[in-house]
């Protein structure tokens, strides 16, 4: 059976269907980016780590670190505020969901393009999940399929967001 919501309607669903992670601001995102799995994991206020095959990134209000894991190095350095803002406004649901212009059936283009270019936000057909996020700036040409969101265990946080590269050869790159 299909069910086809209209706009408010599916903002709404989508947000009851999601309330614990919306309200509890402690999530993970799994997702395929371009063809690449992504794991995004955010604990609030504005703590991340994003996992690709490729590096893991470890950020926060006062520092970023990255590790390429081909070459086993590790980059610190002070926080990317512009970055840091993007990814704050795109995860503050509440606030997002103001700012959704109703485009097609269960398909919304944000307003203020959150300052990343364009944005379009499209929910399945039962309105409980995203479907797809596409955002397209001069730089960027970016879908974001198969998208899970999850509540993040709180005794999971901590160790989240710390390396631990105990007894391991790493070569540290420190500019901060």
């Amino acid at each position: 059976m299909f069910v086809f919501l209209s706009g408010d309607e599916c903002l709404q669903s989508w947000s009851e269907s999601n309330s614990t992670i919306t309200s509890d601001k402690n999530f993970h995102i799994n997702a395929n980016i371009n063809n690449n799995e992504l794991i995004f994991f955010y604990a609030y206020p504005n703590k991340f780590r994003i996992e690709t095959s490729d590096y893991i990134i470890i950020a926060d209000d006062i520092m970023s670190s990255k590790y390429i894991i081909q070459s086993n190095k590790l980059f610190i350095d002070n926080a990317d505020k512009k970055f840091n803002k993007h990814i704050s406004q795109i995860l503050n649901f509440n606030k997002m969901e103001r700012k959704l212009k109703l485009i097609d059936n269960n398909s919304y283009k944000v307003k203020n393009k959150l300052l990343i270019g364009d944005v379009y936000l499209h929910y399945s057909l039962n309105c409980k999940n995203i479907d797809s996020l596409y955002i397209k700036n001069e730089y960027t040409d970016m879908l974001i399929k198969n998208i899970t969101i999850n509540p993040l265990n709180n005794m999971q946080i901590d160790s989240l967001f710390t390396f631990d590269f105990d007894g391991q050869d790493i070569e540290v790159y420190d500019f901060r």
